[in-house]
């Protein structure tokens, strides 16, 4: 009992520091690591140094154990009991590096998640450098030629297919400043669009295997694949994209203001191709997209190797300052993922993900039908005020617990409602990417109030979930029992 009450204080101490920001996430993700490691070698020690009697497990050594141990907890028994058969081994370090990257039975799951990570984040950030995206972007906002319902379809398109390909906050950064930039130039308001954009990037979330860091932690999970994401989600998103660009519409209407022509043609005379410094850099970057994405549909047993394979190989034909892009990647975030797997693993560990997923089959009553509404809603409601990786981390060991004995297209179902749930229930508070979103409007002049985000974030998002529901209850269905 006192190892399940320390690991879980440990994890809901982390959690709250990093909701509330108070430390850097990953520092605490590995210190709260770093202290469940240390305590767990000297609980388990400490419990198997308490009794030591020679068992072998025979219903006569089980009573022996349990009536004449009496001052000795029955957890402690049993723990003993299993240890001293070859069940159980005192908590070492190889547990630790099993948790960080896997083991044999489950395919080194954390392990080739990282690497499949590094393998897209070294990527995005090269497409990023040879201007690939503001060059897309661009090119089709000028295509609204200043109608400014058309201009939103395309912003929204935009965030929600860049946000597919690039992480949410890459996206962010990209299309804000592109956004304040246009709007300045047309003399129109630039938040219904910001609003939209911020919210729409979490629907390109759940598009692909690659697109968000809950996706490919699920992936790798469940093993599914590429296909397994165009047949259940991709095909969704852009239903979902249509039903929030319909609610901005409304929304924002009477915020919309049809610019003079002047300024039209100004934006007209912005050529696309200032922000790409290196053409031959560009064309080899979207062949090496077109590549990846091809590999990974063709191999979706070695996505992470296809994904690094790929970045190696445009890492040497970028001719980029190999120094300058690894300053460029994104590294604290693997090491926070590597305390992230540690701490679940922990809890794994001590018996509490085991206890809260037979308390949510209790629950759902293990049918497919109550279970993707639960994971969903639950994922949803969790990820809205805490970073959605822990807590993606801490569901996957539960789910299959919860998706025990569903056919093979409902047991992918339950997963995908865990990605969809964590990506969309960002928006129902302004937490998150949101904060970056209001710190690049700042920095631009621009104010945007926390009430208005939350108001229309929490409205579509709450529309969108309520979709999703119907969505997946359908899949439930066709997918049988």
């Amino acid at each position: 009992m006192i190892a399940i009450i320390f690991t879980l204080v440990v994890f809901v101490i982390v959690i709250i520091t990093i909701a509330t920001e108070k430390m850097n996430k990953t520092i605490i993700a590995l210190l709260g690591a770093i202290i469940l490691f240390i305590f767990l070698i000297f609980y388990t020690q400490n419990v198997l140094n308490t009794i030591s009697l020679p068992l072998k497990i025979d219903m006569e050594n089980i009573n022996n154990l349990l009536i004449f141990s009496r001052n000795i907890p029955l957890v402690q028994k049993i723990f003993l009991l299993l240890f001293q058969n070859g069940y159980l081994t005192p908590f070492q370090f190889s547990d630790l590096v099993n948790f960080m990257i896997g083991t044999e039975e489950n395919s080194f799951n954390n392990l080739r998640t990282i690497i499949l990570l590094l393998g897209i984040m070294i990527q995005v950030e090269i497409y990023h450098e040879a201007g690939v995206f503001q060059y897309i972007a661009l090119k089709l906002i000028k295509s609204a030629h200043g109608n400014p319902e058309k201009l939103l379809l395309i912003l929204c398109l935009l965030s929600v297919f860049m946000s597919a390909i690039l992480s949410n906050r890459l996206t962010i950064i990209l299309l804000i400043p592109l956004t304040i930039m246009i709007c300045r130039i047309l003399k129109i308001n630039p938040i219904p669009y910001i609003l939209s954009e911020a919210i729409l990037v979490n629907i390109g979330g759940i598009m692909f295997l690659i697109s968000s860091g809950p996706n490919i932690l699920v992936s790798q999970a469940a093993g599914l694949n590429f296909v397994d994401f165009l047949i259940h989600v991709t095909w969704f998103a852009p239903i979902l994209l249509l039903i929030t660009y319909i609610i901005f519409k409304f929304y924002f209407k009477k915020q919309f203001r049809v610019p003079e022509k002047r300024l039209i043609q100004v934006l007209e005379e912005f050529n696309p191709w200032n922000f790409v410094p290196d053409r031959q850099l560009f064309y080899k970057s979207i062949c090496c997209l077109i590549a990846t994405i091809i590999l990974i549909i063709l191999l979706p047993d070695l996505l992470d190797i296809a994904a690094l394979t790929i970045s190696l190989i445009l890492i040497i034909i970028s001719r980029l300052k190999v120094e300058e892009l690894i300053k460029n990647i994104d590294f604290g975030l693997i090491l926070y993922l590597l305390g992230v797997f540690i701490i679940t693993g922990c809890l794994e560990y001590v018996g509490i993900v085991d206890s809260i997923g037979f308390a949510l089959r209790g629950i759902t009553g293990g049918s497919p039908g109550g279970t993707t509404q639960v994971v969903l809603w639950t994922s949803a409601i969790l990820s809205s005020s805490i970073d959605n990786l822990p807590i993606i981390s801490a569901l996957l060991p539960m789910m299959v617990i919860l998706t025990f004995g569903f056919s093979t297209f409902n047991y992918k179902t339950s997963y995908f409602a865990l990605s969809m749930g964590s990506n969309l229930g960002d928006n129902l508070t302004p937490m998150g990417d949101n904060i970056l979103v209001m710190d690049l409007c700042e920095q631009n002049g621009i104010t945007l109030k926390f009430k208005d985000f939350f108001k229309i974030g929490f409205i579509s998002t709450i529309i969108q979930l309520v979709c999703t529901s119907l969505f997946l209850g359908i899949l439930v269905a066709i997918g049988g029992a």
